[in-house]
């Protein structure tokens, strides 16, 4: 019998399962938009500070913030760092996010649906560039906020059950090839949230991120890195730096 938990209904189970988030709950700051609109080190003048203020509030009537997510037992662990699941499946975890206490595997899939990047490009068509480029850095401000929400599910998952989250990590991301791509997709039904692959492994709509996460028995010394400390480019012109 899989593990239950009342809050938020998850579960541990191969099933996937859906959650809905209220828009408000992944509301950016215009100082956090201002990041993906310039780099960490972007400064607003008072014009385009005005302008993201009211972007904001459009995009909380644009996007549907939804997840998707299944857990999976881990069966084997071999010293390559193939780790197979109880369902057969298998995939390759980077050196650094692979845990041979790895109990469980989590795939996740989250998305702000399709409205806001289909009115960033009816933006672009009509020659409002500024707009759209406020808008589309709004946008990735807000995946980000609902990757850090849905990551915090994850943990309640892990410690309802008496388990312990490790960082997030994902196909082409923290040395994982993108081929595992096609891997998650066949552990969660990202259609059930309204996300495919494209051929070029893709995801649509573009506002949709998917990654793992592991869950162990014993506390994991990663859990609480954020991604720009773990992240090898130290040259990223988005990397989050001391104030």
């Amino acid at each position: 019998m899989p593990f239950s938990c009342q809050k938020h209904r998850l579960e541990i189970s191969p099933e996937s399962i859906v959650e809905r988030f209220e828009p408000e709950g992944v509301t950016p700051t215009p100082k956090q938009v201002a990041r993906y609109i310039g780099g960490s080190k972007y400064k607003m003048d008072g014009e385009i500070k005005g302008q993201t203020i009211a972007a904001i509030e459009q995009g909380l009537h644009l996007i549907e913030p939804r997840m998707v997510y299944a857990v999976y037992p881990v069966v084997e662990i071999s010293g390559r760092g193939n780790l197979c699941l109880e369902n057969g499946s298998s995939l390759t975890v980077p050196p650094g996010e692979l845990d041979p206490q790895l109990s469980y595997l989590v795939a996740v899939i989250c998305t702000l649906g399709s409205a806001l990047e289909e009115t960033c490009r009816r933006l672009s068509a009509k020659r409002e560039l500024l707009e759209a480029v406020i808008l589309d850095a709004m946008g990735v401000a807000m995946l980000e906020a609902l990757s850090d929400k849905t990551y915090e599910l994850v943990g309640e998952l892990a410690g309802r059950n008496k388990l312990c989250t490790g960082c997030r990590f994902g196909p082409g991301i923290s040395g994982m090839d993108i081929s595992n791509q096609i891997v998650l997709f066949s552990l969660v039904k990202g259609a059930k949230i309204g996300v495919r692959l494209n051929n070029k492994m893709v995801m649509i709509p573009n506002k949709s991120v998917s990654f793992f996460v592991g869950l162990t028995r014993d506390k994991n010394a990663r859990r609480n890195i954020y991604k720009c400390q773990a992240c090898p480019r130290k040259d990223c012109q988005f990397r989050i730096i001391d104030s």
